[in-house]
């Protein structure tokens, strides 16, 4: 199979998942992350808790998804647990020398490297690190965790 006919099934698994969640029936099942951080499976009741789930992102029509999802939250409060007790830093917006390093994964050499900026503020997950020390400490030590990001 070629590439583009892989993310051509890709795109079309995707849609169908987007064009089922709207196609929601009473009655039918979905699977939400509780506070407790375990998947529970529900009926849809097409109410405000149900409504609520769905704009937060709450919703799953498949058990996998779920299951990422707190695979996905766990990996993020792991990494960000190790920063905030090892490498405390509150960016200075405002100081434009200061070099404010996150992670970024690279396609082409498939692996994780640190880049770093100024003053763009780029969306992070797991924050913001002083040093590229920092990041590569953190790469080494949580590639796997950073795969499920």
């Amino acid at each position: 199979m070629n590439e583009i006919q892989k993310l051509r099934e890709e795109f079309n698994a995707k849609l169908d998942k987007l064009e089922k969640k709207e196609e929601k029936k009473v009655g039918e099942e979905y699977w939400s992350i509780g506070n407790d951080g375990c998947k529970y499976c529900e009926k849809w009741e097409d109410d405000g808790i149900d409504n609520g789930r769905l704009e937060t992102g709450n919703v799953f029509f498949v058990e996998k998804e779920a299951e990422d999802e707190i695979e996905r939250r766990k990996a993020i409060v792991t990494i960000k647990t190790y920063i905030k007790e090892h490498f405390p830093f509150e960016p200075d917006w405002d100081d434009e020398k200061q070099e404010k390093y996150i992670i970024i994964y690279s396609n082409g050499s498939k692996g994780y490297y640190p880049d770093y900026d100024y003053c763009e503020k780029r969306q992070t997950q797991i924050g913001f690190l002083a040093t590229k020390e920092n990041a590569e400490e953190i790469i080494n030590k949580f590639s796997k965790e950073l795969g499920k990001i």
